[in-house]
């Protein structure tokens, strides 16, 4: 899924390099890939999600944004933070150009083909068919696939349990971590 994850002695890992070697970690427990648990993920991120959770660029096209109510220009964190915390394999990322331009994102099943997108009320029925309609599988959000900050920092209060830290070895042991808090 990224090359900026992985599991060891059975726990997970999604770091993202940072300055001068050093990485910013969180290793977290993922959620059974069961409809009980997607729908406790998917109200966990309904509530925890908001609007600092916006990206810079969709607060500089939409400078009132900040202002604004729902769930629009949250389609990245919401599923993208999704795909990461559901232990399977089988999840995609697609996306589509809305009618204002934007790109929509949401996560597909490649088995059996159900839609998860969490930030769907923001568009009518008629807008989810023609963006489903037109979207294509995509490649993570992320420049050359690192996650973002804020990937992580919605994870640390949306998994079942979570460490986040800063380290300069990300994958080796772990004496050297200095834990902290979002």
């Amino acid at each position: 899924m990224s090359n900026y994850m992985f599991e060891k002695d059975g726990e997970n890992y999604l770091y993202r390099p940072m300055n001068a070697g050093r990485f910013d970690v969180l290793r977290y427990q993922k959620y059974d890939y069961t409809p009980s648990d997607i729908q406790t993920l998917t109200d966990s991120i309904h509530y925890r999600i908001g609007k600092r959770y916006l990206s810079r660029e969709y607060i500089r096209k939409y400078p009132n944004a900040k202002y604004q109510t729902g769930l629009a220009g949250l389609c990245v964190p919401a599923s993208f933070v999704f795909m990461y915390l559901l232990d399977t394999d089988r999840l995609s990322p697609f996306r589509s150009v809305d009618s204002r331009g934007d790109m929509h994102w949401w996560i597909e099943d490649r088995i059996d083909g159900r839609r998860f997108d969490l930030t769907s009320s923001q568009y009518s029925q008629e807008e989810c068919e023609i963006l489903y309609q037109t979207g294509k599988k995509s490649r993570l959000y992320s420049f050359k696939e690192i996650p973002q900050a804020r990937f992580l920092d919605l994870m640390s209060l949306v998994a079942k349990k979570s460490v986040r830290y800063r380290t300069t070895d990300p994958v080796g042991d772990f004496n050297t971590l200095e834990e902290f808090f979002v």
